[in-house]
């Protein structure tokens, strides 16, 4: 069940490049189609979220930006289920869409699914 009072602000987001390259150095947990997540434990600092979208597989800034919107809002309305770490959201491939909302929602339903993917897989690989 989302949150719908949690918070995305300056704390909630990773901004320093040490930060992404130590995240980006492991190995992708969750895959999608157009989606690749990768995450690294932190105990010292509730979840945390980076975006990658990069200009080459998007050329609007318009899009871009919605794009990063859409991972963002995912991510907050499940930040408090999830597991304490950095998750970077990167985007793979430039996705086909004929229009704005309909690349929004797309993305939107792949983030969804991927977030919720590797919360299991990490909570099952910790409880063994």
């Amino acid at each position: 069940m989302p949150e719908l009072n949690a918070k995305f602000g300056p704390s909630a987001r990773l901004t320093d490049s040490a930060e992404f390259g130590l995240v980006l150095k492991t190995k992708p947990i969750a895959r999608g189609q157009h989606i690749f997540v990768h995450f690294s434990p932190n105990t010292a600092s509730p979840a945390r979220l980076g975006v990658i979208v990069p200009k080459r597989l998007l050329r609007l800034a318009t899009a871009r930006n919605a794009v990063k919107r859409v991972f963002r809002e995912a991510f907050r309305q499940q930040r408090c289920g999830l597991i304490h770490g950095h998750f970077v959201i990167r985007l793979l491939r430039s996705p086909k869409y004929a229009s704005l909302p309909e690349l929004k929602t797309m993305l939107r339903g792949e983030t969804d699914q991927l977030i919720g993917l590797l919360d299991c897989r990490y909570r099952q690989k910790t409880s063994l």
